[in-house]
């Protein structure tokens, strides 16, 4: 009786100890990343626009850039003057570097539309914007404008800040 009582153990406890049991303090589900408004806040630096293949940097390509397309290189400005809805854009071939188009912009599912329709741009890194280095890259994919002729549709734009 003694040999099966010990059996009976020591078949429980290997059972026991064999089961499959939840991880507990397991990896989190990754939860991208949403940009919101205030994480837009401030002036944000062209310096690159790619499309079709090409790559167009604001120094070295920017004569090529001005005859290729319109609103090629822009800075871009949220939350001026502590609206945290506007939007500014500076196109950079224009002589006046104060003369800018200001307008509401909505911010919905990583897609920035502005004034209405005339700029609607995506987030194409609304995970990984904000980098390490204390510098935040924002590239946004041109989806569509309705106001300027000769843009870069689908052309990804590199910002600073």
């Amino acid at each position: 009786m003694k040999k099966v009582t010990y059996l009976v153990v020591l078949m429980l406890s290997m059972v026991t100890m064999f089961t499959a049991c939840e991880k507990d303090g397991g990896d989190d589900p990754v939860v991208p990343k949403t940009i919101t408004a205030a994480d837009l806040k401030g002036y944000w630096n062209f310096e690159k626009l790619v499309i079709d293949g090409t790559t167009y940097n604001w120094n070295a390509d920017a004569v090529a850039l001005n005859a290729d397309y319109n609103v090629g290189a822009l800075d871009l400005e949220f939350g001026e003057n502590d609206s945290p809805n506007t939007m500014r854009y500076y196109d950079l071939f224009v002589p006046d570097p104060n003369v800018g188009y200001d307008d509401n912009f909505s911010l919905a599912n990583d897609v920035i539309t502005f004034g209405n329709g005339m700029l609607v741009f995506k987030i194409e890194n609304a995970s990984t914007f904000l980098t390490t280095d204390n510098k935040s890259v924002l590239k946004l994919k041109l989806l569509s404008t309705d106001f300027f002729v000769d843009a870069p549709i689908n052309g990804i734009y590199t910002l600073g800040k």
